[in-house]
């Protein structure tokens, strides 16, 4: 008898049929379809390091509130301070809002300049042109919902800075006035800083020039100084103080200063940084005009060499 191997490569059986539901080139073609090249790769990687970094500061600003919210609350206790518990109450509602509102500002960021700067691997179906309505629309939605999370970070910060403020205003002495001075200038200071960083950024990234990158700058170094003068200054009156909670108070008060000083220039890096990448290695059309910022390099860097993402 024949086999039925023998019936289906016999040469009088012709093998046309079964060779049209042969799928193993279609399957090969699909995976090789779906396979991303490694200038994609090194892109998508390169973008998750970056935002990791920016969501990497935003935990540890929130971490070091935290820390010295618990050190100073400690100090009160210890000492039977008579607003301990208000103290409580004002340093947990800071240190519960502000990791939550500064990841909402940040991943309201990153939708904002995905939807400026997509990345140039994306389908093109996923991309619509700026002088496109729906994509005009969905972009300046992304801008909207970016500057009114800034502000209402911005807003949650301040107030709740302004309700320590309030706290040293009880007492009325000398140095407590001039510790809650300093907290009310710092809280009007973080609700202006961050609206105006916002639409900083915006303007920077619509016209990345020396004159909206310096806008942007100084913008940044000016909440750096009042941020670092004000919390300084809060430390070196608890060190004059002659009591003895208020000299307990120097050092976790110039830990925070410290640390949040650094922490907000390592934030401004981090988005420069991402900026940058975003700006350099997106498609010809969301590509800024060659009249930009020398930072910005308007050649497809990334794709003539896919390791400038890896620097």
């Amino acid at each position: 008898m024949v086999s039925n191997a023998e019936m289906f490569t016999s040469d009088d059986s012709p093998n046309d049929a079964a060779n049209s539901w042969d799928m193993s080139d279609a399957e090969n073609s699909f995976e090789y379809g779906d396979e991303k090249s490694e200038e994609e790769k090194q892109y998508e990687a390169r973008e998750r390091s970056l935002k990791s970094e920016l969501e990497s500061i935003v935990d540890g600003r929130a971490r070091n509130l935290f820390e010295a919210a618990e050190e100073c609350g400690r100090i009160f206790h210890a000492a039977e301070h008579p607003f301990a518990n208000r103290f409580d109450q004002a340093f947990d509602s800071m240190t519960g809002s502000a990791k939550g509102s500064g990841q909402e500002t940040l991943e309201m960021l990153f939708e904002y300049i995905d939807s400026k700067f997509p990345s140039p691997y994306k389908n093109s179906s996923e991309i619509v042109p700026d002088v496109d309505e729906y994509g005009r629309k969905k972009l300046d939605e992304a801008e909207d919902n970016f500057i009114r999370a800034s502000m209402r970070e911005g807003n949650i910060l301040g107030e709740n800075t302004d309700e320590i403020a309030k706290l040293f205003r009880i007492d009325g002495s000398q140095n407590d006035l001039h510790i809650a001075d300093s907290l009310r200038h710092l809280s009007d200071s973080i609700v202006e800083y961050r609206t105006n960083f916002a639409r900083a950024i915006i303007g920077y990234v619509n016209e990345p020039t020396k004159e909206t990158r310096s806008r942007l700058t100084r913008t940044q170094s000016n909440h750096e100084g009042v941020l670092s003068n004000s919390l300084f200054n809060i430390a070196a009156t608890f060190d004059e103080s002659k009591t003895h909670i208020g000299r307990k108070l120097f050092d976790p008060t110039i830990i925070l200063a410290t640390n949040l000083t650094r922490g907000s220039e390592e934030y401004f890096d981090s988005i420069m940084d991402y900026l940058r990448f975003k700006m350099e290695n997106t498609d010809d059309e969301h590509r800024p005009r060659d009249d930009v910022d020398s930072d910005v390099d308007n050649s497809n860097a990334f794709l003539a060499q896919p390791d400038i993402i890896m620097r």
